[in-house]
């Protein structure tokens, strides 16, 4: 990529709702904006949004999670159906037991990619492991405490609990449930992004796998992207792996 001058702004959202999306992306002053980079809900209403700002000249770059139907111009992200598709693989490699429930733990039912995680995975165990009742995936809104009382739940409810999948953030949480219950060792446990208490956790065998993000070549990516695009040409070919990690092979 040649040197290009960007004035960068960061701004955070709430992703709650498709509304804090929304608000976002009508805070975008399209006098001042060349391209926004936007980790979005795909709720009603936000690709209305999306388009009115490419209508107005704005370049729109999607990452982590996608509004496919939109006029964005590129989406910057790993294949998340297959991400959920090899935690379900790897669930068939570690787990056991022939029978059993696999608790889910999900950021938002409006967030793309949770909802495509959710997919592969259940994909995946039909294929693999039909004898493990999945269940339905539970709102925990990435927060740390929220997830750790729906692990805990999990745990009180589900006797033949086997395994917990963590599709979005708020690791942490599940790792303290796991913890505080004396199940780290007897229960899979697969999260997503190796944060630093996720490494304590794989270390000591709380988790036994990570799904990891690389977020420094995301955002090389979009860049690339967003610039390209304002440019009118194509944007970068390279696209995002599936790292994994374990307790024997932590960065």
């Amino acid at each position: 990529m040649r040197d290009t001058k960007i004035n960068l702004t960061i701004g955070y959202i709430d992703l709650s709702s498709g509304q804090g999306t929304i608000n976002a992306l009508r805070d975008v002053d399209p006098q001042r904006t060349d391209a926004v980079c936007l980790f979005a809900v795909d709720a009603p209403g936000v690709r209305e949004e999306i388009n009115r700002l490419v209508d107005q000249g704005v370049q729109v770059c999607t990452i982590v999670s996608d509004v496919s139907s939109s006029r964005r111009s590129s989406f910057i992200g790993f294949d998340n159906v297959a991400a959920g598709r090899t935690a379900g693989r790897m669930l068939d490699q570690m787990v056991r037991r022939s029978t059993g429930t696999v608790g889910v733990i999900t950021g938002s039912n409006q967030i793309r990619d949770h909802i495509e995680r959710y997919m592969g995975l259940t994909q995946s165990m039909a294929l693999y492991r039909p004898g493990l009742r999945v269940l339905p995936a539970a709102e925990g809104h990435s927060r740390n405490h929220e997830n750790q009382e729906l692990v805990a739940q999990m745990i009180r409810e589900h006797h033949d609990l086997v395994a917990v999948y963590s599709i979005a953030g708020g690791s942490i949480g599940v790792i303290d449930a796991l913890q505080e219950a004396g199940v780290g060792k007897d229960i899979v446990a697969i999260v997503h992004e190796l944060e630093p208490r996720v490494r304590e956790a794989l270390a000591d065998g709380t988790i036994n796998l990570a799904l990891h993000q690389n977020t420094r070549s995301m955002m090389r990516l979009a860049t690339e992207a967003m610039i390209a695009a304002c440019e009118g040409r194509p944007g970068p070919e390279e696209k995002l792996v599936i790292e994994m990690y374990v307790a024997e092979n932590l960065p």
